[in-house]
C-alpha cells in the first residue's frame, strides 16, 4: 500500500507545474456543469409571459431556493415588452457563455 501512495506523489511532483492550467480546467468544468442543463425548454414560461401576461407560476409541490423563487417575482413584476428586449440578449449570452465554457473544458 505505501508503495503505490510513494508512485502517487512522484506523479504529483510531474503534474505541480500544471496546477494553473488544472484549476483552469476545473473552473470550466464547473460552469459548464452549471449550464449543462440549460435548454430552449427553460425559457417557454417567459415567452408565455411575453405573449399572453401570464404570471410564472411555481406548483406548491416544488421548494424552490429562496433566490429562485425571488427571481422568479422579479420577472413576474417585469413589463412584458420590457421582458421582450431582455430575453434575446439574455439568450445569446447565456448560451455563448454555456458554449464557450464547454469548449475551454473540452480543450484544457
Amino acid at each position: 500500500m505505501i508503495e503505490y501512495l510513494k508512485e502517487y506523489f512522484k506523479l504529483l511532483k510531474l503534474a505541480k507545474p500544471y496546477k494553473g492550467l488544472f484549476f483552469s480546467a476545473f473552473v470550466c468544468i464547473g460552469i459548464s456543469s452549471i449550464f449543462n442543463g440549460v435548454t430552449l425548454g427553460m425559457i417557454v414560461p417567459l415567452v408565455d409571459r411575453i405573449m399572453n401576461n401570464k404570471q410564472i407560476v411555481i406548483p406548491p409541490a416544488i421548494k424552490l431556493p429562496h433566490f429562485l423563487s425571488a427571481v422568479v417575482d422579479r420577472l413576474n413584476s417585469i413589463e412584458p415588452m420590457t421582458l421582450l428586449m431582455i430575453l434575446p440578449i439574455f439568450a445569446v449570452c447565456l448560451f455563448t457563455l454555456k458554449g464557450v465554457s464547454t469548449f475551454f473544458q473540452s480543450i484544457l
